[in-house]
Formats: structure tokens, sequence, C-alpha cells
């Protein structure tokens, strides 16, 4: 079950029924052996939320019960050890913050005699009240919650937006920017805040709009605390470079920063239990970089800081034989780098102060099929067109030499491939210096290449590129390469470079 299965508030009763179903009770238990399990329960949250709250831990793929994260457990606990605290969940999506902060936190809370009186702010009052729903379902409808602490069910102020419990903890919900003075019940003011998913892409255009926002829940929201405690939680993924989250970070001095991303090297997941390694590779592999980086990696990358899309030209080139310079440069990438790595071998072509992309490869794959692929790629040139190979020098290594070796053994000849030597200044400056080519339409991509899914990942890798940013930048790295070599040689070439020789039979 997700928090959003409630997605309207006449599917309450519907998701009341679900929990109810969901939390069946063990009824031979003695009181002797109750009262020692919820003495365990209290003391570990990872437990207490998996048998209170089952119906949150299914995996929807696997349909078995997973335990909730490390993460999870470790924000639980610090919440509970102190009584004045704030926390910020920079949480990749999908690791349930709204689910725990919301639902999960506050009943733990509850349940140790922390919490006396809730506030739940959303983006708007509507969807403030529908995650309040969430929790107070649990209230009318959790089995387990009935048999250990009562029936808590005050239907005498069981609202839509706020609601109070038999015991006189109350729940409130506020959209964002609302008024929140005068919330209180009886002598209880708001001792647990909890912010979910406040920051949006449109906020976030407008600085001013998010520093003023910023400022009410520094002042007008956690300025309604009462004296028994002051618990904040902001559960929210960075979504933009200018965010509340941002700006709240930077003021609460003392806030515990929690920020868990979906995966580190070779997708080793952050939270295994529900998502393997290999769901976030194919995940990754299907996604949009720019928006996976910031959904899932917290990697801010704003389309078009440096190469615009519009800038990227497809049409017609010249042929082959009339290009003054052709190169095709290698970017292999090394085995024990980041995961997020690709292979990028790209052909460029120049004609005056023209610049053409003519072939793309842009893959994370073997280094033998990449050494296939451009084996492929030298038997279609034509005999009498020149092209140089290269490969930056400090790839010029045996084990990657030892593929083109066996790959040429194996067709009768060797790819004439020369190591660049040039001493390369930074990378992140290097492929900022082609940006011009780009901007003034001096760089056009072979209109053939459009829709081909190497290009367009080398398309995406371009425009993701950002100083800082950690998104692949291996196409535009060989992009680099290869026009560099280009823009000093000027003019064709003379001799053919090669290891050896082979009678080509296809055509280009």
């Amino acid at each position: 079950m997700k928090l959003s299965d409630i997605k309207e508030l006449k599917d309450f009763d519907l998701h009341v029924q679900q929990v109810q179903e969901a939390t069946s009770v063990v009824s031979n238990e003695s009181p002797v052996d109750k009262e020692k399990r919820i003495a365990e329960l209290k003391k570990d949250y990872a437990k207490f939320f998996t048998y209170y709250l089952p119906h949150y831990c299914t995996n929807e793929r696997t349909k078995e019960l997973t335990p909730p994260a490390k993460f999870h457990v470790k924000a639980a606990h610090q919440l509970a050890s102190s009584n004045i605290i704030e926390i910020i969940l920079n949480w990749f999506r999908g690791a349930a913050k709204s689910t725990h902060a919301d639902i999960g936190f506050p009943l733990f809370l509850w349940v140790l005699g922390e919490l006396r009186c809730m506030v739940l702010v959303g983006q708007n009052a509507t969807k403030a009240k529908l995650l309040l729903s969430a929790l107070k379902a649990e209230f009318q409808g959790n089995q387990r919650l009935k048999a250990d602490f009562g029936d808590q069910v005050n239907f005498g102020n069981w609202g839509e937006g706020e609601f109070v419990l038999r015991d006189n903890t109350a729940f409130f919900s506020l959209g964002l920017g609302e008024s929140p003075r005068g919330i209180r019940n009886r002598q209880n003011r708001p001792d647990y805040i909890v912010c979910d998913d406040i920051d949006t892409k449109e906020m976030s255009k407008n600085p001013s709009r998010t520093k003023e926002t910023a400022d009410w829940v520094l002042e007008d929201l956690m300025g309604c605390y009462g004296t028994f405690a002051e618990r904040f939680v902001l559960a929210n993924n960075r979504i933009a470079k200018t965010t509340i989250l941002g700006h709240l970070k930077t003021k609460l001095k003392n806030c515990i920063y929690s920020r868990v991303v979906a995966f580190t090297g070779n997708f080793k997941s952050s939270w295994p239990e529900r998502f393997s390694s290999d769901y976030w590779r194919r995940k990754y592999n299907k996604s949009t970089k720019r928006a996976f980086h910031r959904e899932y990696l917290d990697d801010i990358i704003e389309e078009g800081t440096i190469f615009q899309e519009k800038w990227i030209k497809y049409d017609k080139v010249p042929k082959l034989q009339e290009m003054d310079a052709i190169v095709t440069y290698c970017d292999p990438s090394w085995k024990d780098k980041k995961s997020n790595d690709f292979k990028a071998i790209r052909m460029w072509g120049k004609k005056g102060k023209m610049l053409y992309l003519l072939k793309s490869f842009v893959r994370q794959c073997s280094i033998k099929l990449m050494v296939q692929w451009w084996y492929d790629l030298y038997d279609e040139l034509p005999e009498d067109v020149v092209v140089e190979h290269k490969m930056e020098a400090s790839f010029m290594q045996d084990t990657i030499l030892d593929e083109f070796t066996e790959e040429g053994e194996s067709r009768g000849y060797q790819l004439p491939i020369t190591g660049d030597f040039r001493k390369k200044p930074d990378k992140e400056q290097r492929i900022e210096g082609m940006s011009p080519f780009y901007e003034r339409g001096f760089a056009v991509w072979d209109e053939r290449l459009k829709n081909d899914p190497d290009t367009e990942e080398g398309k995406e890798q371009l425009i993701a590129f950002e100083k800082g940013s950690n998104a692949p930048d291996d196409a535009p790295d060989a992009d680099e390469g290869a026009i560099n070599i280009l823009q000093k040689r000027g003019r064709a070439l003379k001799t053919q470079p090669s290891l050896g020789f082979k009678k080509k039979t296809k055509r280009w």
C-alpha cells in the first residue's frame, strides 16, 4: 500500500477497510506476553513499523514483507530521543518520506507518550487533508493499534483536516501559507510539525517567493509551538537549486540533514530490502538522465545551462570525400569508475568552418561490444576516405588493447588507433569550450542520426552537462576530443594511419 492510495477524501472509507483487513490480531496472547511484546516494539522502530503498519511494508513487485530502511529507523529514533529537534529528510523519490514522516513517526511518538498535538502542512489545504486522512485511517481501522492501546475514535471531534483522539491528542492539517495562529487543543499547542512535499517546480522558479515561504515556516509555523516539545520534520527531496528546503537547511543551524540517494557506486541500493541493484540499473537506463538525477540522486541539472537543445541542428551533411578531415574519437571509460559511465565513440568531420557529427555510439556496455562496433564502422568506410581513429592515451593499456587485438585477429587486420597524448586541461572547461560552435550554428548533426538511441543519449548528456554535476558526460568528452583534433588539422589528411589493411566490401 502507498500513502498516495488515498487520492480523494471519498476513498477514505475504502482505505480504512484495507487497513483493518491488513492488521489482524493474535487472540491467544497472554497479558504478560502482550506487555512484553509492546515493550520490545517501543524500543525498535523497525519492528514497531512492521508490526503496526504491515500494509506499508509490502513490496509491490515481490509481495513480500520488507522492513523499513536503516535511514528510516535512524530518523525515528533521533526524533524520539530529543524533544527539541529539526530534521530535513532529503530522501530520493520512492523512499517513503511521507509514509514515515506523516504516519510512522507520529504513531511511534504517540505510543511513546511523546505526542500531544501534531500539525501536518501540505502544498495546499486539500493535499494536507488527504495526507492527514491516512493517519486518521490508522486510528479508525488499525486493529493492532486498537488491541494494544484502545479504540481512540472520538466521533465528536473526528472531522476532515483535523481530529482529536479520546486521550486528547490532536491532529491538524494546514495548507502552505495558511495562518497557524490559534492552533491548539485545550492547553496543548503543536509539538510535532511536519511539512510534506511543499517544494514545487513552479515555486522554485521564483526565488523571492521561495524565500518568503521559507520565512513563513521559520516564523509563523514554528512560532506556534507549545512548551511540551518542538519537533520539526521537512520531508522533501531537492527538486531545484532554489528551494524551501535549501533556505531551511541554511537557516536551521542545528538541524539534522538526512540526505539519502537511491544508490551509490555500482548501483548499490540504499534500501536493498525494497529496491535491488538490478531494479535501479534498469530504471536508470530507461529514464531521462536530468529527471533521474534530480529525483533519485540529489543532483540538480538545469536544462540548457551551457548547451541548449535548440542549438542542436540536424541537417544533411557533405559526402565523406568532401570533408577536410574526419576523426573518430573514443572515450571507453574505466571499468572501476562510477557505475553510470558510458562508453562513447563519436565520429566528426570538418569542412571549412563547419563541424559535422557523422556517427555515434554511446552505451553502457562491455569493452568487447564497443570494439566490435568500432571495427564495423571501419569496415563501412569507403576506401577513398581517410579517417583518423583516436583514443585518449591513458586508455591505451593492455586490458583494453587486448580486446582490439583479439577482434583484429578474427577479422584479419588491426584497427588503426593512435593515442591522443594531449595534456588536457580541466574537463568541464574543455567541454564548455564547445558551446560557441553550437550557439553560432557551426556544429551540425547528420539528419540520419535523428531518433537513433545512441545519438539521443549523447544529446541528453550534452544538454545535461553542467559544472559540478555527476551526470554522465562521456559523449561530450569524446566530442571535444574529436573537435579539438579537427580544429588543429584544418585540412584533409594526406595519408591513412594504419597498423594493417583489409579490403572493404561494404559501402558508406
